[in-house]
Formats: structure tokens, sequence, C-alpha cells
């Protein structure tokens, strides 16, 4: 495959849209692939690749180049699924190119898994997952204005009168990773938990983590669990609620969660992000939250 690489302005802004008809629980934007095909992508931080699925490309007769004989396997809160390696000769981000991004197609059993299926109704979409975006210096979602900003050269210079926290982050297999805290009933645990602007829940652990610290009943599971979706398919979360999650210096009280199955990581999502303007600061792998 060809050399990927960016070009265009120094920093872009783009309005997050309403594409899925779910107010403002997503960051989508809207992004034109290679000559001019204008799709609107959900932005997220807990997707390690970025996702098109076949129907839009059989629908849009987007071409893909080949990039060999190779294999991938996509894996999310919903568990993994094979899926087939293509690229992108152009993927353009308001004012900035990404130049030969790679790109994986969903198999169609699973198009419907995060990329648009809202309450029966398809919506063609892709996702702009950490493959592109770990390619920026840094990325901010401005919640409340309903903008994203990516910023390719330069450091990210946060505002210290509204500066309330710049926690480091690791990356683990692509994804971005934060140590945190939880407390329930005096009950102190310590774990990781994974950054995901594509999460609009507050949190998700793994049920074995929900267990051990006695969120609910092990025997009795809570009636009301919900179906979850992501890009690797569905499966059943219990709800939980716990009384503190902390993170750097920042305490959120009285979380409220589901579990997801026990070989994924916990989900630290954008519903407790929104509360900031959040910035992932890629340069120097630090996450910056900035009061409104």
């Amino acid at each position: 495959m060809a050399h990927s690489w960016l070009d265009g302005a120094e920093t872009t802004t783009l309005p997050m849209t309403d594409a899925m008809s779910r107010g403002d629980t997503h960051a989508m934007v809207d992004a034109v692939l290679n000559d001019g095909v204008r799709v609107p992508m959900l932005v997220d931080t807990g997707a390690a690749s970025d996702v098109l699925s076949p129907s839009l490309v059989e629908k849009l007769k987007l071409p893909l180049f080949d990039t060999g004989n190779q294999t991938a396997t996509v894996r999310g809160v919903g568990g993994e699924q094979a899926v087939f390696p293509g690229g992108l000769s152009k993927l353009r981000l308001g004012g900035i190119e990404v130049h030969n991004t790679v790109v994986v197609v969903l198999t169609e059993q699973y198009r419907q898994y995060g990329l648009g299926m809202f309450r029966g109704q398809t919506v063609d979409s892709g996702i702009i997952g950490m493959n592109t975006l770990g390619r920026f210096r840094w990325v901010t979602f401005d919640w409340r204005r309903r903008q994203l900003t990516l910023g390719r050269v330069g450091d990210y210079k946060p505002d210290e009168r509204k500066l309330a926290d710049a926690i480091p982050f690791d990356v683990v297999y692509g994804k971005l990773v934060v140590g945190a805290e939880i407390n329930k009933a005096n009950r102190k645990s310590s774990l990781s938990l994974m950054l995901d602007t594509g999460s609009d829940d507050e949190m998700m652990l793994p049920m074995k983590v929900a267990q051990e610290l006695q969120l609910f009943e092990v025997g009795s599971p809570p009636t009301n669990r919900r179906w979850i979706s992501g890009v690797g398919g569905s499966y059943i979360g219990s709800p939980f609620v716990v009384g503190a999650v902390k993170i750097g210096r920042l305490q959120f009280i009285k979380v409220n969660g589901h579990t997801v199955p026990d070989d994924i990581c916990g989900v630290f999502g954008n519903k407790l992000m929104r509360q900031f303007k959040t910035t992932f600061d890629f340069a120097h792998r630090r996450l910056v939250f900035e009061r409104y």
C-alpha cells in the first residue's frame, strides 16, 4: 500500500451533524471520500480503524484500492468479526486531507451495528477511527458548540483559566486507555478504562468486575437489561450505578453504566466527556478537559 500522509490547513473545524437523529449524543461529521462522495461519519476513539459498510461501498460505487492478501479483524464492545481491508485514495475532513488511508469494510451481516441503523432505519455512514485520528497532533470535541477541531501541526494550548485537568493516557492495541478508580459503598477498585467517544453511555464495565464490586446481586441480574450494539455485534448489558468514578483529579458522582463481556475492556463513554470541552492531545498523550 502507498505511503499515507496529511496535508492542507494547519487546523480545521467541522460542525457535528445529526445524521443518526440521536440529538447530541454522538460526534458525527461530514467527510468527503475520494473525489466528492460526501458521507456522515461517526468520530470514534473506541474504533481502531476507519470503517465503511458494504452497502455504502456498493451504493456509491466507491473504488477501494487493493491492500494485498491481508486479513483483518475488528473488535468492539459487541465482540469481533472478520472484515475486508481496503483503502481510500483520499479522505477530506474540512480543510485537511488524509491520503491513502486504510479502511475496513464490514461484512453485510454486521452493517447495522454502529453504522447508522437506528430504530429500523438505515443511514449509510461510516466510522473515523484511531488510524486516522491518531495522525493528528490533537483533536478537540466541543460538545456544547457541536464542533470538532483537528490540529495537523503545532501543540494544543488549553485555556488555563478553564483547565479542569490534563490526564495521561496510554495507547494499547490502538485504543486509548486511562487509569480510573471506582468507589461503590466505600469499596474501591482500580482499573483501566478505554476512552470511547463513540459510546453514548457514561461507563461500561466487564461483567466480572461489576460482580466483584457487587454492583448487583450476582445470582439475580437486573430485569431491566437492554441490547447494546457495536461494530462487532450486539449483546445484552446489565445496568448498574456506582457512587463515584475518578480519573486524574476529576471525580464523577453517581455514574450509570452497563456491563460488557468479560473479554472487553471497561469503557469511559462520551456522556461523561460531554461535561467538558474534550481534547485528545495525541502529540503529548494526554486527555485535556476544559470547563465550559
